[in-house]
């Protein structure tokens, strides 16, 4: 039965508390003292608990019931929530006997259900109405305190929301809704003026705040769109509202229009019956919330494509909830936005809340986040004197300095040209990830290939290092063309002494560059013509974004921790000629992107006016500084000079890149910075992963041991570290902090010539004394000529009590992701010099594996080539090599030791006549020195690197006179790793190998180790930039003369040189 509010009130009934605390719900009423029916009634109003407006209130004096309609300010009770349901639950089980009229007991049981529904949620809830306050000016944020409320600072909605069900989402005002009424304010100002005769359509208005709102404010005729079960109470809010509308000369319309048939747009007619809308397209149009279901983004975009007008003014304006489940849903409807020719011009987000919590009106449920989003159709390119088509200078007086202004706006326009950009950004990295991915396929099926081997061999199978099976020698076949194409080196054998840094990459390298740079210039120049005067602003724009796109790349390629490495199997070390050609590419699209554009401005001399006006083209020739200088600064004379110098700058001068680069990016394409986001947190990452190692490598206090050898070298043994595995090959950053000077500061890259079964588990390394840092070592050393390790432990404990200690700081280890030699048929190690150190490490790794006998290896003969200035430099390693080869022979492998010494006194007799011994030198002044002693470099790259200049392959030791006054020297006619007219010698102190004066015979060595091949061979190489090159010509000449893998029957060959890029 329905029940009028009574008169009567708590302030009536003297029952209002004159303080301002809040009753307990055991001061009200109570049952048992059977209260009058009007102090019940009043105590169940004062119980009444209104949906919130959001951040909406009345203003003081006119509170709004649930009907809308204003009553006097009353003083009301304040009551604790507490205990209310109960009390009202009490109230509707109750008989209310002492009651006599039955229209009193009906209304207060309708009271009390009303008060218990409200705390219930907004389903619970029948039919309410409610007022929203919506600004009519903007904020003034700059104001020091809010400006006082006046009739005409806020507009007064008043809306009818039916009852709530599942199936009548449309018929509740949400959060967007009241959020975007709002904003309102603020776009009537920024949005393009609208005509007078101009109508607004709202899409899916629901109960239409938004649409009243923006009647008001615009003073235009707004259109509420609805499906046609929702439009009846969109009318009755219209209705409701006419006395607003007629105050601000305001006019809104109610119409149905059904998504999937956009034509079909009916207006209700005064006699009740729909008639069609008067305008088919709008300038404006608003929707919110209007993306929550897979089908609403294409019904959507029917509908705003249909009623949009085809005008460069023309917005629209959204607002959608940031909803989880909705992403999909929001990202298509972006996509179909674009697709519809409409350019995105400004976005943003906004907190806002609903107001329908769990547990009533009394709680708020945060939404996460308002989507905002304006809208405009893409323009095709104004022509500065108003009419369409490509921009034109036509009819512009550039004299005039504003139309002189308004033409360089138009030509930087660029809303188009930002999204073309950023997809051939896309684009780029689409194409690395396709690269990496093919190199990865390839890396782990080399690895898998090695692995059966190794299976294979210790399965006792006959020539386990043989491809079996079609598909294993395709493979095969597929891997000895690509080397035959990408080892090959034209870098000169002769070199200068000041020109020693100079080298020239790999043909591999070199294709993997041109082809990177082919790319990039494809990207840049791939349709990327656009007609009229924007035709270099369109390249200047694309040329920026592919250049900001390089930078994720630079970093990912300069980390000792990268994904790349992780992925193919590429030290980063070999990576670093990438890193530093990736930054030249970067240059080379920063000079487009500067020349282009500028080549625009200075065409229609607006050159001034945009560097007046503009911040962009300072700060761009300010990151231009920092990248042409860093770029200029890794060119190999400079790294060469001083290393050390070289990485702290170029840190430095990388960070203020960074930062000249974030200004200069412009506001207007914000999501560019995520290609400078990216790379600062991959680098983050990096340098927080190698101090994590740094903490875990010197947990322990290492102590180090420096003894001095023949040669300038240094032997350093690293005790008591936390290192306990790493790969043969390998190397780390060592730093003596106790050494005096930049110790602590300097680190340097040295091979680890121990492996983790050998030395009692120290590492050990060989440096060669060159300037700086290695200098300083060798200065500090102890003195010694022994070998690396005392023959007993009593030797070796007097050794080192007699040595001094200093504290070591390591990071790494680093590289030795070089393939497994143990799994070819065949291995020849090469080294010059301290490369000793990388191929001394394989053959012990090598060696130990072959003797352990639980299983066996492919590896059926091992040849091993150290070519030294002299002799005496094998004591070095003497005990190294003897028992390296005792356990290869031990498990039937074939071993060759050749020591080639190049200026040894003791291979030349005094007073002799000359000898032909690869040149024609007089060696009655002292001993023939035909390959030039390498040029001393600085100690900043990693050992193993040295340089010393090489002669050609054709060049050959055919005799030699042995000094009769060395006991320690016999003659050995052994033809293996020297030609068969060439005398070999032997030590008493290392009888396993062969001496030879001269430089090696490559070719014969490369000859005699395929020949011979019952499976793949390998070959590595550690030494002078010309051995390696040399080394890598004949692999390739001897697999390309040989047919490798291309039905001859030969084996083919891989090569594994190692330096540092």
């Amino acid at each position: 039965m329905a029940h009028s509010r009574p008169s009567s009130t708590s302030h009536d009934l003297d029952l209002v508390n004159e303080d301002d605390e809040a009753l307990d719900v055991l001061d009200l009423p109570q049952l048992y003292t059977k209260p009058p029916a009007d102090v019940l009634l009043a105590t169940l109003d004062d119980l009444t608990s209104q949906p919130r407006s959001w951040e909406a209130t009345p203003r003081p004096g006119t509170p709004r019931g649930l009907d809308g309609v204003s009553t006097p300010m009353q003083r009301t009770r304040k009551v604790k929530s507490e205990g209310v349901p109960h009390y009202l639950t009490k109230i509707i089980a109750s008989s209310l006997a002492w009651i006599e009229d039955d229209v009193e007991k009906e209304a207060i049981w309708e009271a009390a259900s009303q008060r218990l529904s409200e705390r219930s949620g907004r389903m619970a809830m029948g039919d309410i109405s409610r007022t929203f306050t919506i600004p009519f000016q903007p904020p003034d944020l700059s104001a020091q305190e809010p400006a006082k409320s006046d009739e005409d600072e806020v507009l007064e909605i008043i809306l009818h929301e039916p009852a709530m069900t599942s199936d009548s989402m449309g018929l509740k005002t949400w959060a967007s809704s009241y959020l975007l009424a709002k904003r309102l304010t603020h776009l009537r100002d920024a949005l393009p003026r609208l005509p007078p005769d101009a109508q607004i359509l709202e899409l899916g208005a629901g109960t239409g705040l938004v649409g009243l709102a923006a009647a008001v404010l615009f003073k235009r005729t707004v259109v509420l769109t609805d499906l046609q079960e929702i439009v009846p109470n969109l009318e009755r809010n219209v209705r409701d509202n006419a006395a607003l509308l007629v105050r601000y000369d305001a006019r809104a319309e109610t119409a149905v229009l059904d998504w999937s048939d956009p034509g079909a747009f009916l207006l209700p007619s005064r006699s009740g019956e729909q008639q069609q809308c008067l305008s088919r397209t709008f300038r404006l149009i608003l929707a919110t919330d209007c993306v929550y279901s897979p089908a609403h983004p294409a019904l959507l975009e029917q509908a705003i494509g249909y009623h949009l007008c085809r005008s460069n003014d023309a917005r629209v304006v959204v607002e959608m909830p940031v909803r989880k489940a909705d992403a999909a849903e929001r990202a298509e409807f972006r996509k179909r936005m674009l697709g519809l020719g409409l350019i995105l011009l400004s976005e943003g987000e906004e907190v806002g809340y609903d107001d329908w919590g769990a547990s009533g009106a009394s709680q708020t449920a945060i939404i996460g986040g308002e989507d905002v989003c304006e809208i405009r159709r893409k323009p095709p390119a104004i022509q500065a004197n108003g009419t369409s088509g490509p921009l034109s200078p036509d009819g512009v007086n550039f004299s005039d300095p504003d139309q002189a202004s308004a033409f360089l706006s138009a030509l930087l326009h660029d809303d188009e040209l930002k999204v073309i950009g950023n997809a051939y950004a896309r684009y780029f990295w689409y194409g690395i990830a396709v690269v990496v991915a093919i190199a990865a396929i390839f890396h782990w099926a080399r690895i898998l290939t090695l692995q059966m081997r190794l299976r294979a061999a210790a399965r006792r199978e006959e020539a386990p290092a043989r491809p079996k099976g079609i598909m294993a020698k395709f493979f095969a076949t597929v891997t000895a063309i690509a080397r035959e194409v990408t080892y090959f080196d034209i870098t000169p054998y002769r070199l200068p002494s000041k020109l020693r840094w100079f080298r020239i990459p790999p043909a591999g390298t070199m294709a993997l560059l041109l082809s990177y740079l082919t790319f990039v210039l494809a990207l840049e120049f791939t349709n990327n013509s656009v007609p009229g005067a924007q035709f270099w602003q369109a390249r200047g724009v694309r040329a920026g974004w592919l250049a900001v796109a390089q930078m994720p790349l630079i970093i990912l390629l300069v980390g000792r921790n990268n994904l790349f490495t992780l992925t193919t199997g590429v030290s980063y070390e070999r990576l670093n000629v990438l890193h530093r050609w990736s930054a030249r590419i970067m240059l080379l699209l920063v000079v487009f992107h500067f020349s282009f554009q500028s080549k625009a401005w200075t065409t229609y001399g607006l050159m001034k006016l945009e560097w007046s006006t503009d911040t962009c083209p300072p700060t761009g020739i300010a990151a231009f500084a920092f990248l042409l200088w860093m770029n200029l600064s890794t060119l190999a004379p400079f790294r060469f000079w001083s290393y050390e110098f070289f990485v702290w700058q170029h840190l430095i001068t990388f960070f203020g890149f960074i930062v000249a680069v974030m200004f200069h990016l412009p506001s207007t394409a914000l999501w560019s910075r995520i290609y400078i986001y990216i790379p600062i947190a991959l680098y983050i990452v990096d340098r927080l992963l190698r101090w994590a190692w740094l903490a875990f490598s010197n947990k322990r206090r290492c102590r180090a041991t420096m003894t001095k050898l023949n040669g300038d070298a240094t032997k350093i043994v690293l005790r008591d570290t936390a290192l306990k595995r790493w790969r043969p090959g390998s190397w780390v950053h060592l730093s003596l902090p106790g050494l005096g000077g930049f110790g602590w500061a300097q680190t340097h890259p040295a091979t680890i010539l121990s492996t983790p079964t050998s030395h009692g588990g120290d590492l050990v390394f060989i440096l060669k004394g060159h300037k700086g840092f290695t200098k300083r070592i060798m200065e500090s050393a102890n003195d010694s000529t022994e070998a690396l390790l005392p023959p007993t432990d009593p030797e070796r404990a007097q050794t080192r009590a007699q040595t001094k200690v200093y504290r070591a700081v390591l990071n790494g280890p680093y590289g030795g992701h070089h393939q497994d030699f143990a799994a070819f048929d065949s291995v020849c190690l090469i080294a010059g010099s301290t490369g000793i150190t990388f191929t001394l490490a394989v053959l012990q790794d090598l060696a130990e594996r072959a003797a352990n006998g639980g299983r066996k290896l492919p590896l059926r003969r091992v040849r091993f080539v150290w070519c030294v200035k002299e002799h005496d430099r094998a004591k070095w390693i003497s005990n190294e090599l003897t028992a390296a080869v005792a356990k290869l022979e031990q498990a039937d492998i074939d071993v060759a030791i050749m020591i080639r010494a190049t200026c040894d006194e003791s291979l030349t007799e005094q007073n002799a006549e000359p000898m032909v011994c690869g040149c024609a030198c007089d060696k009655s002044q002292g001993p023939c020195c035909c390959a030039a002693p390498p040029d001393e470099e600085d100690g900043d790259e990693k050992a193993g690197t040295e340089k010393p200049v090489s002669s050609s392959a054709e060049a050959r030791s055919t005799a030699v006179v042995v000094a009769e006054k060395d006991p320690s020297l016999a003659a050995s006619t052994r033809p293996i790793l020297s030609s068969q007219n060439e005398v070999r010698l032997k030590r008493s102190w290392l009888p396993c190998a062969d001496f030879c004066s001269g430089r090696p015979m490559l070719r014969e060595i490369l000859i005699e180790l395929l020949e011979d091949a019952d499976g793949e061979s390998a070959v590595g190489v550690c030494g002078p930039v010309s051995m390696g090159a040399e080394v890598r010509r004949h692999v390739v000449r001897l697999s390309d003369e040989r047919a490798i893998h291309k039905g001859t029957g030969a084996q083919g060959c891989y090569l594994h040189v190692e330096s540092f890029s």
